[in-house]
């Protein structure tokens, strides 16, 4: 683990540094409650160890439960410290990769603080979402390679990554986009794993043992859960969840829900670099051209192929517009989850710590740490209160007025997650508004809804089987 590190106990100093500050800023933004979007569903999820929306979730549904254990607040704030730990931790280990490839704990430490006040970055920290624990595992799957790539005898390093690749399979999807990377600096060490075919054997059945979290789907739905997506029965039930089958090729293709033309979304993506990080962007490319191809070339592949999905992407935020901005916070590591201060940082600094037997290296360093401090700290300072999510109480406050003012036995016909999820939860968790029976339309389009509905309120008459959105009205 030292050699994982750097060699250096005060990297692990540096690294509970940055990470504590995270955390602490985190903790005291997070949000105390549920919030609209789909944290109140995972929330619920995780307490009644359901099954959540596809791809089932697995892996934050089984550590959520954990963390509701704990004896602290509400339920839904324990559930919310999943994602307040998640990047405060994953702020530590982009620490560990930027003193890697730099060499320099200054550096290093500004590129996880600079990630860490990121707005865009901050601002998913602090809620039931399953993108911190994505940014957590990118993070560490990213740490891997790199340590592997120096050090290809550590055989531990490159079976390690293969697992934490199965296993961040089972929390979200889009971590497939890391495979460019993955394959191109396996091909970099390709001599010496030719000559090593058993290696890669290993790691494909370790790969497949991250996956199983998976078989939680299966057990979770035998025992009948209050919440059960998909209502899975089968293992052709769990495929057809694990791959998204209710949603076709896109997440979402209802029109005003898909984030607007693709070349607008693109823009969006590279303005919310904002000014500092984008300069370091361009800065860190040419000093990784220079110095580091391997890393400019894995690098590159991934924003590539990171840019392509953004393109194509279809959001299923309720917010229109907002989910623009969540894309480019959680599925561009490489920009601003795990990889864009860092690799923006050590690629950067490296333009000064390969000078650093000159007289004015340091010096050099120390300045432009200074004004990126400096502009970290205007950062906080600015978007502090908007970003704070403490006392946003939004979604219970109108999940209780719908309850108070439906009459008991009443039947509620919900269209849409921000206005559904706040609702079931309510029932479901703190069982408010049990005396009301709860339709969320755009589910009946599944059968395994229907069946549902009927299983656990026999009393309600549905007078079709499929719900079409032409025939049946």
């Amino acid at each position: 683990m030292s050699i994982l590190a750097g060699d250096n106990s005060k990297t692990w100093i540096g690294a509970v540094a940055v990470a504590t500050a995270a955390g602490i800023l985190y903790f005291l933004t997070a949000a105390r409650d549920i919030v609209v979007g789909d944290s109140p569903e995972l929330i619920m999820a995780a307490v009644t160890l359901g099954v959540a929306h596809a791809p089932g979730y697995p892996l934050f549904t089984m550590l959520g439960h954990l963390f509701s254990l704990l004896p602290v607040g509400s339920i839904p704030f324990r559930v919310n410290l999943l994602s307040v730990v998640c990047d405060a931790l994953a702020i530590g280990v982009v620490y560990f990769s930027a003193f890697r490839l730099t060499r320099s704990q200054l550096a290093a430490a500004l590129a996880a603080l600079l990630l860490a006040v990121d707005p865009i970055f901050w601002e998913w920290s602090l809620a039931a979402e399953v993108f911190p624990l994505n940014n957590l595992l990118a993070a560490v799957l990213i740490l891997l390679l790199v340590a592997w790539h120096q050090h290809p005898e550590r055989s531990a390093f490159l079976i390690a990554a293969f697992f934490v690749a199965g296993l961040a399979l089972t929390n979200h999807q889009t971590i497939v986009l890391l495979g460019p990377a993955f394959c191109f600096i396996l091909w970099r060490r390709r001599s010496f794993l030719l000559a090593r075919p058993s290696l890669v054997a290993i790691g494909a059945a370790v790969f497949v043992v991250g996956l199983l979290p998976y078989v939680y789907v299966l057990w979770a739905a035998a025992h009948h859960p209050l919440y059960n997506w998909g209502n899975v029965s089968s293992f052709h039930d769990l495929l057809r969840l694990i791959a998204r089958r209710s949603y076709g090729s896109k997440l979402v293709t209802t029109p005003g829900y898909t984030g607007g033309p693709p070349w607008d979304r693109l823009a969006a993506l590279c303005v919310s670099f904002g000014p500092v990080i984008g300069v370091l962007i361009i800065l860190g490319a040419i000093q990784a051209f220079q110095r580091a191809r391997w890393y400019f070339g894995s690098a590159w592949s991934l924003l590539f192929y990171r840019s392509i999905f953004y393109l194509d992407y279809r959001s299923e935020s309720e917010y229109g517009t907002i989910s623009i901005v969540r894309l480019a916070t959680v599925f561009c590591p490489l920009a601003h989850c795990p990889g864009t201060a860092d690799r923006v940082w050590r690629s950067r600094s490296r333009q000064f710590i390969a000078r650093s037997t000159s007289a004015t290296a340091l010096p050099a360093l120390r300045i432009v740490a200074a004004v990126c401090l400096v502009a970290g700290a205007i950062m906080v300072a600015a978007t502090y209160r908007p970003i704070d999510q403490s006392q946003n109480f939004i979604a219970r406050r109108f999940a209780q007025d719908v309850f108070n003012t439906t009459r008991p036995g009443s039947i509620l016909l919900v269209n849409g997650d921000g206005l559904a999820f706040p609702l079931m939860y309510l029932q479901q968790v703190e069982h408010i508004g049990n005396e009301t029976t709860l339709v969320v339309v755009p589910l009946l389009l599944g059968d395994w809804y229907l069946r549902q509905l009927r299983e656990q309120h026999p009393e309600l008459v549905v007078p079709f089987d499929r719900y079409d959105l032409r025939a049946t009205t």
